[in-house]
C-alpha cells in the first residue's frame, strides 16, 4: 500500500482503503480535482473491499473513516537537465521518476544545470511539468553551466559539483528538501546534500564512475566520492549485478541497503503502428535493406564504438552492399552526418521511436564503459534482434543464439552475414526469448517491484 495514504486502525478492522493511481488519466483527475466513480466491493472480513479514485470524495468524507489523504514527497535531485531525456542516463532517470510518480509519489525534480542551447538563448531558471505527478525545475544559473561545460570540454568527471554544494546550495533547492520526505541523489558527485537532508536518502547509481576514468589520479579521487555517497545513503540503487559486486569488494557493509533496478524503460512508448515503419522506410529509400541500428549519446564509451562502426563501414563497403545492409546511427554520439547507401549517420534526432520501428536489428558494438547499456533495453523493447559485443551485453540476462547474437569485433561482418540470413520466424523467436528472459528488467515499474522496496 503507497505510504501517502494513512489510515486509522479502526477504519483497517472492516476495510482499507486504497487510492487508485495507475494510469495518466487517473493521476489527471487527482490533479484537477474531478469526481470519478467510486466501485465499491464488499467482503466480510478483507482488506482492499473499498477502492476510492477521488481526492474530493476522501476530503469530503473522510472524517467518517479517520482517512487523512497526503501526498508523499519525493525529491529527485539531478546535476543536468532530465527532461527531455537525450542520453541513457538522462532516460533511467527519467524512467525512474515516472515509475515512482506511478507508484504514489509526488515527484519534483531538481537539475542542477540546463542545456546549451538554453544558455545560447539566456534562458532564466524555469519549471516544467513533465506529466502528471512530475515536475521538474531547472537552474539557469550561467556559473553553474559554464563550469559544466568548462569540466565536459576537459574530458573530467563532474566534480564541479561535489565542491560547489560543500559551499552553496541554491535557494529553491533548499525548500525542496526541506518540504521533502524521501530525497534521490542521481549519481554520487551531489553527495555533500546528503549533510543538508533530514529525509529519507536514497542514491541512484548509473555506473561505476571511477572505472570510466584510464588516469589512475582521477579514478581514484572519483572513487573516494562514490564511497562517501555510498555510506551517507540509507538506501542505494545499482544498475546492474556487476556494478553492486564491483562496490562490494570495496564496502562489504553496504549490501543491506542495496538494491539492483536496472535501466528499465515504459514498454507501451516502444509499441509502433506498423505504417510508420513503411514510412520511414520508404524516405530512407531502404524498404528492401535490413537495417541495423546503434543509437547513443556523446559518452566516451559510445564514440569509441562509433569510431570503430565508421571505420568497419568504410572498409567493408563492398561488402554491406551486395548483403543489401544498411547500418543506421541516431544520436548524439556524433555531430557528423553521413548520408551513403550502406551507412547512415543521423545525428541527434528529437525521438528514437521512428528508427526503432524502421529497424530490423539492434546493433551494439560497445567494448568499454560500466553499468548496463540502456540501448540493449530500448532494442528488446522495440522487438529487435540483438547483436552485440559480449562485453555490450553484460547486467542482462542473454545466452548466444538462442536471445543475441554476440561477435568480437574483427568477425563483426561474419556476424552481420549470419543474421541477415535467419528467416523471420528465428528473428522473432530470438526476440522473445530476449525478452522473456529480462522482462523484469526491460519493464521500470517491474524492475522497482521485484526490488521489494518499502515505497
Amino acid at each position: 500500500m503507497p505510504p501517502r495514504y494513512k489510515y486509522s486502525t479502526r477504519c483497517n478492522t472492516f476495510f482499507e482503503v486504497f487510492i487508485r493511481r495507475q494510469t495518466y488519466q487517473t493521476n489527471w483527475l487527482f490533479r484537477n480535482k474531478k469526481p470519478v466513480i467510486v466501485v465499491v466491493l464488499w467482503r466480510r472480513v478483507s482488506p482492499r473491499n473499498v477502492y476510492f479514485s477521488c481526492k474530493p470524495f476522501c476530503k469530503c468524507f473522510g472524517f467518517l473513516l479517520n482517512l487523512s489523504f497526503t501526498m508523499k514527497k519525493l525529491v529527485f535531485v539531478s546535476s543536468i537537465q532530465v527532461f527531455p531525456p537525450m542520453s541513457g542516463g538522462q532516460l533511467r532517470s527519467a524512467n525512474l521518476c515516472r515509475a515512482l510518480a506511478k507508484l504514489g509519489y509526488d515527484v519534483s525534480i531538481y537539475s542542477l544545470t540546463g542545456r546549451k542551447e538554453q544558455y545560447l538563448n539566456q534562458t532564466q531558471s524555469f519549471q516544467q511539468d513533465v506529466e502528471p505527478g512530475v515536475t521538474e525545475f531547472v537552474n539557469m544559473n550561467p556559473l553553474f553551466g559554464f563550469v559544466q561545460f568548462l569540466f565536459y570540454r576537459l574530458n573530467l568527471p563532474p566534480l564541479w559539483v561535489t565542491w560547489i554544494l560543500k559551499v552553496l546550495i541554491p535557494m529553491e533547492l533548499r525548500k525542496l528538501l526541506s518540504d521533502s520526505e524521501l530525497v534521490v541523489l542521481d549519481f554520487p558527485f551531489l553527495h555533500p546534500l546528503f549533510k543538508k537532508i533530514k529525509a529519507e536518502k536514497w542514491l541512484n547509481t548509473h555506473n561505476a564512475e571511477f572505472e570510466l576514468w584510464k588516469s589512475p589520479f582521477v579514478a581514484s579521487w572519483v572513487k573516494r566520492v562514490e564511497l562517501s555517497a555510498l555510506a551517507q545513503a540509507d538506501k542505494v540503487l545499482f544498475c546492474s549485478e556487476k556494478d553492486l559486486e564491483v562496490f562490494l569488494n570495496l564496502t562489504p557493509e553496504i549490501k543491506s541497503k542495496s538494491s539492483i533496478v536496472s535501466n528499465g524503460v515504459n514498454l507501451a512508448k516502444y509499441q509502433t503502428d506498423p505504417a510508420l515503419r513503411i514510412q520511414v522506410r520508404q524516405q530512407w529509400n531502404a524498404e528492401n535493406k535490413k537495417v541495423f541500428l546503434f543509437t547513443g549519446s556523446s559518452y566516451e564509451p559510445n564514440r569509441e564504438a562509433f569510431a570503430f562502426l565508421k571505420r568497419f563501414c568504410a572498409e567493408n563497403r563492398n561488402a554491406l552492399k551486395e548483403l543489401n545492409v544498411l547500418v543506421l546511427v541516431a544520436g548524439t554520439v556524433s555531430i557528423e552526418k553521413i548520408e551513403e547507401d550502406h551507412f547512415k549517420v543521423l545525428g541527434r534526432v528529437e525521438d528514437l521511436i521512428p528508427y526503432f520501428a524502421a529497424s530490423d536489428f539492434g546493433l551494439n558494438p560497445v567494448t568499454e564503459g560500466s553499468g548496463m547499456n540502456v540501448k540493449m533495453i530500448e532494442y528488446m523493447a522495440a522487438g529487435l534482434p540483438l547483436v552485440s559485443t559480449s562485453f555490450g551485453c553484460r547486467g542482462l540476462d542473454l545466452t548466444h543464439g538462442e536471445s543475441v547474437f554476440t561477435f568480437e569485433r574483427q568477425n563483426l561482418l561474419e556476424a552481420i552475414r549470419n543474421v541477415t540470413c535467419l528467416s523471420v520466424e528465428r528473428r522473432q523467436q530470438l526476440t522473445l526469448n530476449a525478452f522473456n528472459q529480462n522482462e523484469n528488467r526491460i519493464d521500470m515499474m517491474k524492475a522497482l517491484q521485484m526490488t521489494g522496496l518499502k515505497l
